[in-house]
């Protein structure tokens, strides 16, 4: 099935009526100098000019007033100004009259029409790409150096496949296993303390053909930046464009569509205005004969499989249906659609070739190096042994510490709380009542048993307005440097008192990473880095 929906992002019409901008002039008194310099003024400021000037201060009323229309027509939305519709809704026509009848209130500043591909009974999927979303993705990444090492005790547990590149041994195990065709594994030195589940750089050896161009962009358009190469070795399928890029007679022949479309700003850059995102369109013609293949942009790779692999796969355990990006494989291009295979040679695997070939030796002695010597997986460690790295953290000063405090002072901070403090985290709390750890997730702050309460009802509530069936046995206790927070989930506390421990999104308010117990994540965060004494 192939689906469009359009993501958007709402503003206060410049020089327009500017209603919400009445409204919170009213409410709060305040309004900015041109300089910047916040003073008391009881009137709106007097031209239409310096009012837009000053729009980032209707954001609280633009964000309730975007809101209260969103719901009016059943549109998916963060509480901001931020929504996205089902181009296929009942109420888009509705919306969109709405739409024109507030123009002079609200438009449209940025959007994305997103096409996704579903694999399924109507349109099921040849090839795939390998695409871990999850942010555990984005935050391990960083652990690999630039010498391709890794620290395998800071890896998830619950995941085989991180940053589109690195799979688990587990995974390599399994595609070894069923004898899979067109691919090989770097190993990636492992510099942890506490070895445990080594990981790999997989590399694909055969490129699965150019593709071909969406539909609706023109090739003249191209920008020769990054996966809009105009360099023949790289140049691909373009499905990521602005919509200054399409073709004159592009759209979707629908009024209400189109029209939607035209009511955006044009593009000035790569972010406002609108922008098209589609899957990736290839030919059967150039399809290779083995079970692995890679797509490329100029500077990157990534491994796409078969069906079967993904079955199998899917079956072992290491894979799953989320990680899979479905590929459209076409007998042949729509009409004045390019054909871009068999004009030009496709790129290597990996760039430099000569870089591999040195890697590839030097991982591969390392590897039986390691695997003869390799030391025995340490067990978890206790809480024990997590609080003794707390408190030598404190001994050597690395971090801030709040006093301790005792378990009834907790008891007592936590009890209009509807859910219950893990026994295990009142133990920690009462070594250390807030904690501000530098240099691990952009700093990250423990917060002290008194702002549990506090923490629960406003992410709870942020989380259910984002999806009324967001969890409600979370217990947000921590802040990263990038806005996202920890929480205990309290739905699996064992009989010690111990429960998981998950990092959360602040932008998905979704799970991006999970540690099976508090001692392991206490275990992680105070560890002193390799070395450290």
């Amino acid at each position: 099935m192939i689906s469009a929906s359009l993501l958007f992002s709402l503003q206060a019409t410049p020089c327009g009526e500017l209603d919400l901008w009445q409204e919170f002039v009213a409410g709060s008194g305040y309004i900015p100098r041109t300089s910047g310099r916040n003073v008391r003024r009881t009137i709106p400021p007097s031209s239409p000019q310096e009012r837009w000037a000053n729009h980032a201060f209707v954001s609280k009323p633009l964000n309730e007033f975007c809101k209260k229309l969103f719901q009016e027509f059943g549109i998916k939305h963060d509480g901001s100004a931020h929504g996205t519709v089902n181009l296929e809704s009942p109420n888009l026509a509705a919306f969109y009259q709405r739409l024109i009848e507030l123009r002079e209130t609200v438009s449209f500043a940025s959007g994305i029409i997103r096409f996704e591909l579903f694999d399924d009974e109507i349109t099921p999927c040849e090839w795939f790409i390998l695409s871990p979303r999850n942010k555990e993705s984005d935050s391990i990444s960083g652990r690999f150096t630039d010498n391709e090492c890794c620290r395998t005790d800071q890896m998830p547990n619950n995941t085989h496949a991180v940053d589109v590149n690195f799979v688990s041994e587990d995974f390599k195990r399994a595609v070894e296993k069923h004898g899979f065709t067109g691919v090989e594994f770097i190993w990636l030195p492992d510099t942890s303390k506490r070895p445990r589940r080594q990981w790999f750089r997989i590399i694909a050896q055969k490129p699965i053909g150019r593709g071909i161009d969406h539909d609706w962009f023109d090739s003249k358009t191209l920008t020769g930046e990054r996966e809009q190469s105009a360099k023949p070795l790289y140049r691909r399928g373009i499905n990521d464009f602005q919509w200054k890029q399409a073709k004159k007679e592009a759209g979707f022949g629908d009024s209400t569509k189109d029209g939607l479309i035209s009511l955006f700003p044009p593009n000035t850059n790569s972010i406002d205005g609108l922008n098209i995102q589609s899957f990736n369109r290839l030919l059967r013609s150039a399809l290779p004969k083995t079970d692995f293949a890679f797509i490329w942009q100029e500077d990157f790779r990534e491994a796409c499989f078969s069906r079967r692999v993904k079955e199998a796969l899917i079956n072992e355990g290491v894979l799953t249906a989320e990680q899979c990006d479905p590929i459209l494989i076409v007998d042949a291009p729509p009409p004045e659609v390019l054909v871009l295979d068999g004009t030009h040679p496709c790129p290597p695997a990996y760039e430099p070739v000569e870089r591999l070939e040195t890697v590839r030796a030097k991982t591969m002695a390392a590897w039986l190096d390691f695997s003869a010597r390799r030391p025995p997986q340490l067990p978890p460690p206790s809480l024990n042994q997590a609080l003794d790295l707390l408190h030598n953290s404190i001994r050597e000063g690395r971090n801030k510490f709040e006093s301790p405090t005792t378990i009834k002072s907790i008891q007592q901070a936590t009890k209009k709380l509807p859910i219950k403090v893990p026994e295990m985290w009142c133990k920690v709390l009462s070594e250390a009542n807030g904690v501000v750890i530098y240099g691990v997730f952009g700093d990250l702050g423990f917060s002290a048993a008194e702002y549990l309460e506090g923490h629960y009802e406003e992410f709870t509530r942020r989380g259910i307005e984002l999806d009324p069936e967001f969890p409600r046995h979370l217990l947000h206790f921590a802040f990263t440097g990038s806005g996202d927070f920890l929480s205990l989930d309290t739905s699996k506390v064992t009989a010690d008192g111990d429960c998981p421990v998950v990092l959360m999104s602040h932008e998905t308010y979704e799970p991006d990473r999970t540690w099976p117990s508090i001692p392991e994540f206490l275990a992680e965060v105070f560890e002193p880095e390799q070395g450290e004494d």
